[in-house]
């Protein structure tokens, strides 16, 4: 068995030798910057794997790197798809591949040492192969850069290479204090040369690092460490708490950002890392194809799953997949049979992590070029229909129509004459106005002596509303800074420069009280196919906004009948919520039509009202089932948005805002205290449970950012 064990290991150093050989001369023939940092510490031994570093941040030079060799991607857990590491196995050889763009550390956080790693590489030869890698100073660095926080243990390989490094009479100890400093390595080099410290003080009874260093260096105060379980084991809170906040408070004091927000998301990933070791969970699925595993720039990728229900032969492509109205679509279709695909600006958007998602597209920016190679995208795996919901990509698909449906692919909106009495606001009003559905007290000024003609009429405090939500001027979307109000005439003209888009005067209206209120349908060519309606208990702004907090109810008449006469009037061809401010005393008003599925989306599919099937059928020609009713009651937290609500009022009440604002003791109680009975979280779902990791990590980082540009 031995000589066996010895054979197999010199067969497993042999492939993996050949592998970075290969690996090597791709890179180099390209003329890709590459290094191996630390294949070589323990030769022969080659560990479990072999880190590949290189400076591109893109995976799409994966594709380059392994050309030529039978890869397989491995599933990436939380950590790794932040880090943006990729790891391909092999065929032949036992050794995973672990790329590393630019990024080292449990989330990415070190981006600058990665490059004084590969400009200092020196050559090597290794077996009769020419090798580079970091000079013994620098691998000390990055041992004090990532070995200690966030793992669990040091392995006695480790601590023999550190011996043997330390005990070098040429190394240079001024350049790796002063690098260890630059780079925030200082503490995280002190813990770890601290416990080798102690090994070799237990084994040779005598210190290894002289006084000098020591002292530059701070070895003491992290605890004893001891072998057990083939490896060095040491106080993991002490020593990882300690590091975590040195490295934060380095990043902050530096200026460095970025790096402070991924050191954020380090908790998220080891509490997802503990629970996936505690439930036996694994990771999402990878994709599984020879190409990267993460959608890049322009770039799509394709997750091969086992179909838990029959299949349908139609293919479904959901936009705007960061939203949770996309995770909504998706998670619907996807039970239904349908193979479902997600577009989105980010890399990782929200509806991507659903286990129903197939295969998604990354598109950087909602421009036409941008949904051109979209569209070719979408031909090549063979989609029906694609379902834009917001209004701009909704725009941008129908800026050319004629060339998606001459590809034999449905749009999932109406074409852009009917989209307008929906997108813009001043042809709905009117509209509604004309059909006997009570509006607030409005006006559509054209120049700003009219806008403050229209305010002395309606009084102040008045309502300034932008005439779109996503204005499309036929080469790019004009700002909008949504809705705001205006106590006086200085406020006023404020407002109005700020939310006039290009020829497009904002809406004047009149502040009417009462109760947000929606109804919600999909409908044929104007003909209503379902209801439904909720109630909002909690909004995201306390002004006034989409909810976090609502509750399924029965239909008004008041409101269905009216919105009913309204979107036959504008003979309103797809989802719609029609939305009213109601006191339950007199008529309600109008607010506004979203020709659009909404935020709320997924609670009407809980409730039994299944919009996005509905919807799909009726574009790929099938006869929608008749309408059962919907259950009454069903709550849904939606607890991001909460989250984001207390954000809101922490920042206090808007200007020249008339209604209530809840107080900071509220906010706290309104997200931390208890919920209506019955209340369930909207985007966790047990049988789909990663879109509600990816949506904090999502957040957390877009919060972070806001934070930062507000400085």
């Amino acid at each position: 068995r031995f000589a066996q064990a010895v054979a197999d290991e010199r067969v497993r150093v042999r492939s993996t030798l050949e592998l970075m050989s290969h690996v090597g001369r791709t890179c180099e023939a390209r003329g890709i910057p590459y290094l191996f940092p630390k294949a070589f510490q323990d030769y022969p031994d080659f560990g479990d794997d072999v880190d590949l570093l290189v400076l591109r941040r893109s995976t799409r030079v994966d594709t380059a790197i392994v050309a030529g060799l039978p890869t397989v991607p491995v599933a990436r857990d939380l950590g790794e798809r932040f880090a943006g590491t990729a790891t391909y196995r092999i065929r032949g050889c036992s050794s995973p591949l672990d790329v590393q763009h630019g990024r080292l550390g449990i989330v990415g956080e070190h981006d600058e040492f990665p490059r004084v790693l590969v400009q200092h590489a020196r050559p090597i030869v290794v077996d009769g192969i020419a090798f580079a890698e970091p000079p013994p100073e620098d691998q000390l660095v990055l041992q004090g850069l990532q070995r200690v926080p966030g793992r669990l243990r040091i392995a006695l390989s480790d601590v023999v290479f550190t011996i043997s490094t330390l005990r070098r009479p040429t190394l240079d100890w001024d350049y790796v204090i002063v690098t260890a400093r630059r780079y925030g390595a200082l503490p995280g080099l002190g813990c770890y040369l601290g416990y080798v410290d102690q090994i070799h003080r237990d084994v040779f009874a005598r210190p290894l690092l002289s006084d000098t260093v020591a002292r530059a260096l701070t070895l003491e105060g992290w605890g004893r460490i001891a072998f057990r379980d083939g490896g060095y084991r040491f106080p993991i809170v002490r020593a990882n708490g300690r590091l975590y906040w040195g490295q934060l408070r380095h990043r902050i004091a530096s200026g460095d950002w970025g790096g402070a927000g991924r050191l954020f998301l380090i908790p998220l990933v080891a509490g997802a890392r503990a629970g996936r070791r505690l439930t036996g969970g694994t990771p999402p699925p990878a994709p599984r194809g020879a190409g990267p595993r993460r959608a890049a720039v322009g770039e799509g990728r394709t997750i091969h799953r086992s179909p838990r229900a029959p299949m349908n032969t139609d293919r479904i492509l959901v936009l705007d997949g960061r939203t949770i109205e996309a995770l909504a679509c998706v998670r619907s279709l996807g039970r239904a049979g349908y193979w479902v695909a997600v577009g989105g600006k980010r890399r990782w958007p929200l509806a991507s992590w659903s286990r129903y998602c197939h295969a998604s597209y990354h598109y950087p920016e909602e421009t036409l070029d941008g949904f051109a190679s979209l569209r070719r995208w979408a031909q090549q795996h063979n989609v029906r229909v694609v379902l834009p919901l917001t209004e701009a990509t909704t725009q941008l698909c129908n800026a050319e129509r004629g060339e998606w449906e001459a590809l034999g692919i449905t749009l999932g909106c109406a074409p852009d004459a009917v989209l307008s009495r929906a997108f813009d606001k001043a042809e709905t009003l009117r509209r509604a106005a004309a059909c006997g559905v009570q509006i607030p007290p409005t006006r559509f000024p054209t120049s700003l002596a009219e806008c403050r003609e229209a305010a002395e009429a309606l009084g102040y405090p008045c309502v300034v509303k932008p005439r779109f939500t996503s204005a499309w001027n036929g080469h790019g979307f004009l700002p909008d800074l949504g809705p705001t109000y205006a106590k006086d005439v200085a406020e006023l003209e404020a407002a109005v420069r700020s939310r006039r888009q290009g020829e497009y005067w904002p809406i004047i209206q009149a502040f009417v009280p009462g109760k947000g209120k929606g109804v919600f349908t999909v409908c044929d060519h104007g003909r209503p196919i379902a209801w439904f309606a909720h109630e909002r208990l909690r909004d995201v702004r306390p002004s006034g906004s989409g909810s976090s907090l609502r509750r399924s109810v029965a239909l008004d008449p008041r409101l269905q009948t009216r919105a009913e006469r309204l979107l036959a009037q504008m003979e309103w061809h797809g989802p719609a919520m029609v939305e009213f401010r109601d006191e339950g005393t007199g008529a309600p008003w109008l607010m506004e039509v979203n020709g659009r599925f909404w935020g709320s989306l997924q609670l009407s599919v809980a409730a039994g009202r299944d919009f996005p099937r509905i919807w799909t059928e009726i574009l790929t020609g099938k006869p929608p089932d008749p309408p059962a009713s919907y259950r009454e009651g069903v709550i849904l937290r939606w607890l991001w948005g909460d989250v984001k609500r207390l954000l809101y009022i922490l920042a206090g009440r808007p200007a020249g805002y008339p209604g209530t604002y809840p107080t900071v003791a509220q906010g706290l109680r309104e997200l931390f205290g208890r919920q209506p009975p019955g209340t369930k979280l909207e985007v966790w779902d047990p049988q789909d449970p990663w879109p509600a990791v990816g949506e904090w990590a999502e957040g957390a980082r877009e919060v972070f950012i806001k934070a930062l540009r507000s400085r």
